[in-house]
């Protein structure tokens, strides 16, 4: 598990059955792929991305792949400028259910 920063993340009960759903989807998926688990200290949407930024450079070091995300907020009209933090190469970003691929 990584995070952003030097202090760990609390533990979000409600969070842990999703976060196993999306690890487990994620390696049967693709059995030898490099998992990464990167948290938030945020429960809802970090407006610093950190959190992201972080998952990115962890997976353009791995030489590519995937950013699967779950959003801990509604959908919401500023959206539209977020796209900003999802454009790196050799990257895909999604929601959940998607596959974290070296």
């Amino acid at each position: 598990m990584r995070w952003p920063g030097t202090t760990k993340p609390p533990v979000y009960g409600e969070w842990l059955v999703e976060e196993a759903l999306d690890i487990e989807w994620a390696h049967a998926m693709a059995p030898n792929a490099k998992i990464f688990l990167v948290e938030s200290k945020q429960v809802n949407t970090d407006p610093t991305w950190a959190a992201v930024k972080l998952a990115a450079s962890l997976v353009a070091k791995a030489g590519g792949g995937v950013v699967s995300m779950s959003w801990g907020d509604p959908e919401v009209a500023q959206e539209i400028n977020w796209g900003r933090i999802f454009h790196q190469a050799k990257e895909l970003y999604t929601s959940p259910p998607a596959v974290i691929l070296e």
